[in-house]
């Protein structure tokens, strides 16, 4: 079933699978459609482009709801909810997905994949809620899954686990703690395997976390490597497991995915300058995987140790030839931090990659010895460009430098922007503006009086109202707000207006 007449996953199928063949049947069960949409994204990627490109998605999901997370945690099965709006977050989308994906690690794929099969075909035009997925589930592995679901669907927050190891007497000792408040979320059960490595062997064993407090010991002829908590990775959980450098470069080495590159990476930053670490991350910088290229190229910021020169033209190369354009903007960004190079960026700048030509600009505008007019020399060959990157860019130069005759680039590119990048554009317009002269500040307000009135979307008018509010004195401008506050319908704004004119 997620297979489209053997031509791979398609993922904007998947999710109109579950949005509209089976519908939720609350706003508090919406993740049964968005979880799943999204986690349709991680099964795309992973036919399509293999397992590290996937892993490098699901990172990107923990972020997002790690960061909603820090102010809010919500069940993913919501029942109590002032306004279905609040749904739209992190906790049904990001968590929602990464939730699913540890049902599936759990189950195994082919359950997994005829669980949703026959929750899809059962449920047909029908509605459903959490426990009818479950009940799927429940028929197609002949298990009691209670468990999973109440405590993933139905509580909020996530184990936060302290893991601490010791090798005695021939014997690897575990110790793990859930750290997380009782009060809040529960005391997790945790099915996951540890991957220990002896003598450059590794053996990986399935462990099950049932208390807040609890011990596992596995006998070992020798000392370990390597351990390795959640060795599948597919944990949702802040798991703190300290480890020495030597055991992070032997992961850096010999454990060949994504992520857990990028964790042995992180933890060795500080230490980069170290000869033998500077070798292992070295090598990554030739790694098949574009991420793990980029991540251990960032790792060389600001680098001052040994073979700084071999380095720099490693980086060179990748800036002018790396088949991934994050990967060449990336290195571009990197060598501004070791050094100044004109030559170098005067290629770049050239690259079929917005994202090339915004991050070159930005090293271009930061070279020694640079003068202010050959940088808006330099910025003014892209003016006729709209993609974002490129915009931004310029648009940080031009308020940066006060550039006095960018009103007209500025209100070009605000009329043709929408949502979050005309939030963002309008900040660095409103920076600009302020040490303009008065005809040109008249015209400013003139034209977000307009954006303030008659823009479709909430955030953009409160952002406008506020961008004219900061612009300092100007004839006209009470009265230009006070005819914005009246023609305003939407509460939300009309609150927006009180609370800054409090």
């Amino acid at each position: 079933l997620l297979t489209a007449n053997g031509q791979g996953l398609d993922h904007e199928l998947i999710h109109q699978w579950f949005g509209d063949l089976v519908t939720a049947e609350s706003w508090a069960n919406l993740t049964l459609n968005e979880a799943f949409g999204s986690y349709g994204e991680y099964l795309w990627l992973e036919e399509e482009y293999g397992k590290d490109q996937a892993a490098y998605w699901w990172q990107e999901e923990l972020a997002d709801y790690f960061d909603e997370a820090v102010t809010k945690r919500e069940p993913i099965i919501r029942y109590r909810h002032l306004d279905k709006e609040e749904m739209f977050d992190s906790h049904t989308y990001a968590k929602g997905a990464l939730v699913v994906h540890m049902l599936r690690d759990y189950v195994g794929d082919e359950a997994f994949f005829e669980a949703v099969s026959q929750y899809l075909k059962q449920n047909e035009f029908k509605s459903a809620e959490i426990h009818t997925l479950r009940l799927a589930f429940e028929k197609v592995t002949g298990e009691d899954l209670n468990w999973f679901f109440d405590q993933w669907f139905l509580f909020a927050g996530h184990p936060e686990l302290t893991v601490t190891k010791e090798y005695k007497d021939g014997v690897l000792t575990l110790d793990i703690t859930q750290e997380q408040d009782p009060k809040y979320s529960p005391i997790y059960r945790l099915p996951l395997h540890v991957s220990i490595w002896v003598n450059g062997i590794e053996q990986i064993y399935p462990i099950t976390i049932t208390q807040d407090e609890q011990q596992f010991n596995f006998p070992l002829k020798n000392e370990p490597d390597l351990v390795i908590f959640d060795s599948h990775i597919q944990l949702l959980a802040q798991v703190n497991l300290e480890k020495s450098d030597k055991e992070w470069l032997f992961q850096v080495k010999y454990v060949n995915d994504y992520l857990s590159r990028l964790a042995a990476v992180s933890a060795l930053h500080e230490h980069i300058s170290k000869d033998e670490v500077n070798q292992g991350v070295f090598a990554l910088l030739s790694d098949k995987f574009w991420a793990t290229r980029m991540m251990a190229l960032r790792a060389y910021t600001d680098f001052q140790g040994e073979n700084k020169d071999k380095i720099i033209e490693k980086l060179k190369k990748m800036a002018l030839e790396d088949k991934n354009s994050s990967v060449r903007a990336s290195a571009v960004d990197v060598l501004s931090s070791l050094g100044s190079f004109r030559p170098l960026l005067e290629k770049t700048l050239q690259d079929s990659s917005y994202f090339v030509i915004s991050n070159s600009l930005y090293a271009y505008a930061a070279l020694e010895g640079i003068s202010e007019e050959e940088v808006l020399g330099q910025m003014k060959k892209f003016e006729h460009m709209d993609e974002r990157h490129v915009v931004y860019t310029l648009a940080d130069a031009y308020s940066s430098f006060l550039t006095p005759d960018k009103y007209a680039w500025f209100e070009k590119k605000l009329s043709k922007k929408s949502g979050d990048e005309l939030a963002y554009l309008l900040n660095q317009f409103g920076v600009y503006i302020q040490k303009q002269d008065e005809p040109t500040k008249q015209k400013a307000m003139k034209f977000l009086a307009n954006l303030a009135k008659y823009n479709n979307n909430y955030e953009i008018r409160e952002n406008t109202y506020q961008t004219i509010l900061i612009m300092g004195e100007i004839e006209g401008r009470e009265a230009v707000l006070e005819s914005i506050r009246e023609n305003e319908k939407d509460r939300r704004v009309r609150d927006f207006h009180l609370l800054l004119n409090y």
